[in-house]
């Protein structure tokens, strides 16, 4: 079974990463930069550059890999407007761009990883751009 994985690189993505490859599934890291997944991984998973801000760049990512899964787990914890990472950004748009592509190119299966808190009242914008996401 091919996984496709973003956020691969963070915390989490470290250990779900270790489970996949521990369960013999083959590993399809997206990242902005494929060195760090390298220096991480080593050869065990293979890097695919992926720019998340660009939906061609998001759609040939998936078309190369056309994976049997995806596993989305990108998120901040903080914004840095002045580079374009906002929480609307990052945990609404990049999440319903990729579902949209993967969705058009007959890839269904998908794990979303978002945050506990998150539901329509939640008082911070943090919560509300997950829920957004979900």
């Amino acid at each position: 079974m091919k996984v496709f994985v973003t956020g691969a690189t963070g915390f989490v993505g470290k250990y779900v990463v270790n489970e996949l490859l521990a369960q013999g599934l083959e590993v399809h890291a997206a990242a902005r930069d494929i060195s760090k997944v390298d220096a991480i991984f080593s050869k065990r998973v293979s890097p695919i550059g992926t720019d998340f801000s660009d939906r061609r760049s998001i759609r040939k990512a998936l078309q190369t890999v056309m994976p049997d899964a995806i596993i989305h787990l990108i998120g901040i914890i903080s914004e840095i407007r002045s580079k374009g990472i906002t929480f609307e950004r990052v945990h609404h748009g990049i999440p319903s761009d990729l579902y949209a592509i993967a969705k058009e190119i007959g890839i269904l299966k998908v794990v979303h990883m978002s945050a506990l808190g998150v539901h329509p009242d939640a008082p911070s914008h943090y919560h509300k751009t997950k829920l957004g996401g979900e």
